[in-house]
């Protein structure tokens, strides 16, 4: 049975058809709240599952309205903050990644996941840049997943594709979980067998989460020195870390029925696959 748009949404309905959205194949509200979400590139908070979707559905359709959003294929750039920074030692890591420049020159791996609702389907992206242009990109995604999941998966691709460029690579991410897991905890996981001990866990010491994948991130890691992980903050307008969040939300979209709007730039070459499989 199709979800039915409330006279109140029909404003919304006939922006996602125009946008190519299939609206008669959404099945529940969620759903249809989900890929309009993806499609006007909002960030309402959705509820818990079990509770009503109308609320942001109407919301998204308000962000629509107030935006002007005719064409949504173009990715908006987040506009620099005029705040200036408060005094004092700044929060985060060494990772941690404030100035452009860094982007400038060089070769740049960009990774992304995302997972709406969490755990359930995610996507994963992956956007590489040599001296500011985009030369390379690939997304795909897992129909039941987690995002720190995708986030390692996307992780993993951009890994491998560094190490088939043979030449010194940043991989950036804005997971920390990924890039603290990389630079610092899967080197004493791996010592413990990847279990982890602490006052969290049992007496039994626990097996890492999502274990496979931070065994084949460690795997891809051995003898790739010209490889650096790096952290850099999530939706702050750098142009590869918008690129590599819109081709995980592709990947999403291909598996809720919804042909993307925009197809990435370009996919890994022959060339790139060819010695990835080496």
């Amino acid at each position: 049975m199709a979800y039915t748009f409330p006279e109140r949404l029909r404003p919304l309905r006939e922006w996602l058809k125009k946008q190519g959205a299939d609206v008669d194949s959404f099945v529940t509200d969620r759903q249809a709240a989900f890929m309009a979400q993806q499609l006007a590139g909002s960030r309402i908070k959705f509820p818990e599952r079990g509770q009503p979707m109308f609320p942001v559905l109407l919301k998204i359709q308000e962000a629509i309205s107030a935006a002007h959003v005719h064409e949504v294929d173009v990715p908006r750039q987040a506009k620099p903050s005029k705040a200036k920074p408060k005094a004092g030692k700044a929060k985060g890591n060494k990772h941690n990644v404030v100035d452009h420049a860094a982007f400038e020159s060089g070769l740049h791996v960009f990774t992304d996941g995302a997972c709406e609702p969490n755990p359930g389907p995610g996507g994963w992206g992956v956007a590489v840049y040599r001296d500011r242009a985009e030369i390379a990109s690939d997304h795909g995604g897992n129909a039941d997943t987690t995002n720190n999941r995708m986030e390692l998966t996307a992780l993993l691709k951009g890994i491998e594709v560094a190490k088939a460029l043979g030449a010194p690579v940043v991989v950036w991410s804005d997971s920390r979980y990924c890039v603290d897991g990389c630079n610092d905890w899967r080197h004493g996981w791996k010592k413990k067998e990847w279990k982890k001990a602490g006052p969290k866990a049992s007496a039994k010491n626990q097996e890492v989460k999502n274990v496979e994948l931070w065994q084949a991130i460690d795997a891809a890691l051995e003898r790739a020195d010209q490889i650096t992980i790096r952290w850099c903050k999530g939706h702050a307008g750098i142009v590869g870390n918008e690129r590599a969040d819109e081709l995980s939300n592709l990947g999403v979209a291909s598996l809720v029925g919804v042909s993307p709007l925009r197809e990435p730039v370009d996919y890994l070459t022959a060339e790139y696959r060819s010695r990835m499989a080496e």
